[in-house]
């Protein structure tokens, strides 16, 4: 219980901050299945909370300035059951694959996890 109002604690000063190095997230798929995610944006590095602050295996990570806007990792779970992980950091949208057949989507909080630059801004 400790760890989990740290997490929160963590969680909320990460938020406030946008362009903080690194972002909690805590993404909710349904009733069963949530994942936390500690993003570090400038060594391009994400640790999964949920399975013992596992580093990630990252395929894309996002430069938003430039257009890309999905962050594709992967892990291993419980039982070697091995994760995929599709975040769009614009929208906070991810959608989630195992090897074990399970695929569901849901949300990431309710605003960006990453602001794109406005282009117009001074």
């Amino acid at each position: 219980m400790n760890l989990l109002i740290r997490f929160i604690i963590f969680f909320i000063i990460s938020i406030t901050s946008l362009n903080a190095e690194t972002v909690a997230v805590k993404c909710h798929i349904d009733e069963e299945h949530s994942y936390s995610f500690l993003f570090n944006f400038n060594d391009k590095k994400a640790t999964w909370l949920d399975q013992n602050n596992q580093d990630m295996i990252i395929t894309i990570f996002p430069d938003v300035d430039k257009g890309g806007k999905l962050l594709i990792m992967g892990g291993v779970g419980k039982n070697n059951e091995k994760h995929t992980f599709i975040i769009d950091v614009v929208k906070a949208v991810v959608n989630v694959s195992t090897n074990l057949g399970f695929h569901k989507s849901g949300k990431c909080g309710n605003k960006s996890i990453i602001e794109p630059k406005d282009p117009y801004a001074d």
